[in-house]
């Protein structure tokens, strides 16, 4: 899951216009939050926050953490799979 939130956070950022050293520190900002709130309410939300002003909706943020998701879901099955 950390890979998907980390994958969202700097999507959020480049909608934000964040660029450089600005997209990590957001980065670390929102793994402080999935932290803290292990559910993804309370990530979503504070993403949500600050893309709002921006026209994105909670319901285009969950969209893009579930095609995150599945991508990290995926790379780890390969992973695991794949013979050494």
């Amino acid at each position: 899951m950390e890979r998907a939130v980390k994958a969202l956070a700097k999507w959020a950022a480049e909608q934000l216009g964040k660029a450089g050293n600005a997209v990590a520190a957001y980065g670390d900002e929102i793994i402080g939050v999935a932290v803290a709130n292990p559910t993804m309410g309370g990530t979503i939300e504070r993403i949500a926050e600050g893309l709002a002003p921006r026209g994105i909706s909670e319901v285009e943020i969950r969209r893009m953490m579930d095609q995150f998701m599945a991508t990290a879901v995926a790379t780890a099955r390969s992973t695991i799979q794949s013979p050494r």
